[in-house]
């Protein structure tokens, strides 16, 4: 699958020839439900899901609501299980994990490897398995199975007889009913709802967004804060300059006061003894007279 888009829409298909109701909601989302069984919860798959887990999630909820397998599995179920060994490889692994229950074949994993055991004439079946071991293994570890072997078919042992005597024969799977998927019997409370979920995670998205948004308009007005607290040092120092300059100035002009002061009044002293030699000289001319 390229993208989301293209994953829910093969979603959306399968469950349509599934016999399955789907019908879009307003918002967009596609609501799945199962008109056989209406009591079971719907799934609501968004128009484009994440890839990986998400689609495996939903994947998985699509295959709890059929109740039974589309005509064309039943057509190969009523004739010959060796045609599974072709159409099989093209259905949901749990589509074919259900079937071969139904024929009597049994599996565990042990060690990360999957071991199959086939009943006579089931052996087509068992073969499938082992062909998408990953897909065996991956789906018994999403649905949380311990690594032992499946149980017998209920419809073996209803009757009486010994379980290896049914599975053991060649006619018996072309005789059973209609084989239906498997549906998980946990309580719809045991697990939150796979769109719930999607919902939550896009709301934690936006608000991881907008912290992130918070964060970087915190860190711009920091470095803001920054500039000013620098260009706020540098006109303190200016100022402190030029305190310091007026201070040298004013220690100047005292310093000019005193200088004039001092030349006053050596001024006025010189001045004095002017005035006393002048007037000794005008009266020594008077004398000489």
């Amino acid at each position: 699958m390229s993208n989301g888009k293209d994953a829910v829409r093969d979603l959306v298909e399968h469950a349509k020839q599934a016999g399955l109701t789907v019908k879009q909601t307003r918002n967009g989302k596609y609501q799945i439900t199962n008109p056989n069984r209406p009591e079971t919860r719907p799934v609501f798959l968004p128009p484009r899901a994440h890839s990986g887990p998400d689609l495996d999630n939903y994947r998985r909820e699509i295959e709890r609501l059929i109740d039974q397998p589309p005509p064309m599995v039943t057509a190969v179920t009523e004739t010959d299980p060796e045609q599974l060994e072709a159409a099989g490889r093209n259905w949901p692994i749990t589509l074919v994990m259900a079937l071969a229950e139904r024929y009597g074949v049994t599996w565990k994993v042990s060690g990360g490897v999957l071991f199959v055991t086939a009943p006579l004439g089931a052996e087509s079946v068992a073969q499938v398995l082992r062909d998408r071991e990953a897909e065996v293994v991956a789906q018994i570890r999403l649905e949380g199975e311990q690594p032992m072997s499946r149980a017998q078919p209920r419809e073996a042992a209803d009757d009486g007889g010994p379980t290896a005597a049914k599975t053991m024969s060649a006619s018996a799977p072309a005789k059973t009913a209609t084989p239906a998927v498997r549906v998980e019997t946990e309580p719809e409370t045991a697990s939150a709802s796979v769109t719930d979920i999607a919902e939550l995670l896009a709301t934690l998205q936006t608000v991881l967004q907008k912290i992130q948004q918070a964060e970087a308009e915190r860190d711009a007005a920091l470095q803001r804060a920054s500039k000013a607290d620098v260009k706020a040092d540098a006109l303190e120092r200016e100022l402190a300059d030029a305190k310091k300059g007026r201070e040298e100035s004013e220690q100047l002009l005292v310093e000019a006061d005193r200088e004039l002061a001092r030349l006053t009044g050596e001024r006025d002293h010189y001045k004095g003894q002017l005035d006393a030699l002048g007037g000794a000289f005008a009266a020594l001319k008077g004398y000489t007279r």
